[in-house]
């Protein structure tokens, strides 16, 4: 059994994860475990939230479990965020609702214009993987849209799992990610097009640096994750600024004078400095 710290009206919750079974939904199942709220997991394969709510030690359920729950949070891709949270929101009592989506404008303010105005409504970005172990010094993105008691309680509990926690508007979180997610992830994609240029990836490979090897990772994560990676890359209403600002910036680049050579340096030299953790 669990040890948790009461967190009161959150360890008394019961907390609804709608797409519990994708890698996104068994992380928050991870993250708040420790809550002392009872857990459950839904998806459209009952079948198979049971048996993944198994192994995570909560309970699987059909989407009726939202009419008794206090906390809602959908973890479903982001084209159909609005719609499975709209849905929830309109059969819950009162509580709670969450997104997880990596993209704001044009989801949560849509979501928050269309629910009730009794339920509760926060949004968050957890900024690392599925895979992590430990949350602690990780970076996560909340933004209270609608608060109260039970808002409250859930950032105090992110809190005491020693996350580092980064209140944002819904604007100033998708202009940072056009540059985090939108640009970061362009220069790859432009990689990955751009190499087979030069010879098939198993011939780079043989050639390949220790550096190379740590890219080609890099884009082997991504191409597992794709869809997502270009579902941002269209609904982020920053990111054509962003990947235009790119190429505009790699194009004054392109013959590497002395002047360009200074600009690089001066850029790069900022980042030696960086103290990474």
């Amino acid at each position: 059994m669990r040890i948790y710290k009461n967190f009161g009206i959150l360890s008394k919750s019961s907390i609804v994860i709608i797409g519990g079974t994708g890698k996104i939904g068994r992380m928050l199942v991870k993250l708040l475990q420790d809550s002392g709220g009872k857990i459950f997991i839904c998806s459209r394969n009952l079948r198979k939230a049971e048996k993944i709510a198994k192994t995570l030690g909560v309970k699987a359920g059909d989407l009726n479990l939202i009419k008794t729950a206090n906390i809602v949070i959908i973890s479903v891709p982001i084209e159909n965020t609005i719609e499975v949270a709209v849905q929830a929101a309109e059969k819950m009592e009162e509580g709670l609702l969450i997104d997880v989506s990596s993209v704001k404008i044009g989801v949560a303010d849509k979501i928050l214009a269309a629910i009730p105005s009794k339920i509760e409504y926060l949004s968050l970005h957890p900024l690392f993987g599925s895979g992590i172990r430990n949350f602690k010094g990780k970076n996560m993105v909340f933004i209270k849209l609608r608060e109260g008691k039970l808002t409250n309680a859930m950032i105090e509990y992110l809190k005491w799992k020693k996350l580092n926690l980064i209140e944002a508007s819904l604007e100033d979180h998708d202009k940072k990610m056009a540059a985090i997610q939108v640009m970061h992830h362009y220069a790859y994609i432009c990689l990955a097009v751009g190499l087979e240029e030069f010879a098939s990836i198993n011939e780079l490979i043989n050639f390949s640096t220790t550096s190379f090897k740590t890219t080609l990772r890099q884009l082997k994560k991504i191409s597992k994750n794709i869809n997502v990676v270009l579902d941002i890359q269209k609904r982020n209403i920053y990111a054509f600024k962003a990947r235009k600002k790119f190429l505009n910036i790699a194009n004054s680049l392109q013959n590497m004078d002395s002047e360009e050579i200074k600009k690089v340096t001066e850029h790069l030299l900022k980042f030696s400095k960086l103290d990474l953790k």
